[in-house]
C-alpha cells in the first residue's frame, strides 16, 4: 500500500541566445532517463518535455512525474531540484505537489533581478528567491501520525 504523489510544473526563461537555450536543455538531457540505483526520489530527464517551442519570446519547459510516498522525502526532492535549476538560466520556476495523503502544495522560485542586464546570466542561490509551501513535510506527517507510512 502507498500513496500517490503528482509533481508537475514549469521552468520559464526568456532568451534568444542559442548558447543559453542549448545549455538549459543539455542540463536536463544530462539527467539519467531511469535510475533505480540512485537515491530516491528520482529526478530524471524523462519527466521534462525537451521538445521546446518558443511563443512570444518565452520558453517554457513543462515537467511532470508520479511518485509513491514522496511526502517523507519531499525535502530531498526539493534539494535535488534546486541543484538542477542552479545549473540553468531561468526567469521563474513553479512546482506543484499533489499529495493523496496530505493536500496540494505550490512552490515558486523567482529570479531577483537587479537590472534587465542580469537576464540570461547563470542562476545561483544569491540571485533567486523561494516562496511557497513547506519545504519539509515531515513535521506535518508527524503531526497527523503519518510519518514513515509505507516508505
Amino acid at each position: 500500500m502507498g500513496y500517490s504523489n503528482d509533481v508537475y510544473g514549469v521552468i520559464a526563461f526568456f532568451s534568444r541566445e542559442k548558447e543559453v537555450i542549448n545549455k538549459n536543455f543539455e542540463v536536463l538531457k544530462s539527467l539519467s532517463t531511469d535510475d533505480p540505483d540512485s537515491d530516491y526520489p528520482w529526478i530524471t530527464s524523462r519527466m521534462f518535455n525537451l521538445d521546446y517551442q518558443r511563443y512570444w519570446g518565452k520558453i517554457l519547459i513543462p515537467f511532470a512525474a508520479n511518485y509513491k510516498n514522496l511526502e517523507d522525502e519531499w525535502h530531498l526532492w526539493i534539494e535535488k531540484f534546486e541543484s538542477i535549476i542552479n545549473k540553468m538560466t531561468w526567469t521563474y520556476v513553479e512546482v506543484h505537489l499533489h499529495s493523496e495523503l496530505l493536500e496540494s502544495y505550490s512552490y515558486y522560485w523567482g529570479l531577483h533581478l537587479l537590472s534587465i542586464d542580469e537576464i540570461g546570466k547563470e542562476n545561483n542561490e544569491r540571485n533567486w528567491e523561494f516562496s511557497g509551501s513547506p519545504r519539509d513535510l515531515r513535521p506535518i506527517l508527524k503531526e497527523k501520525g503519518f510519518l514513515g507510512w509505507g516508505v
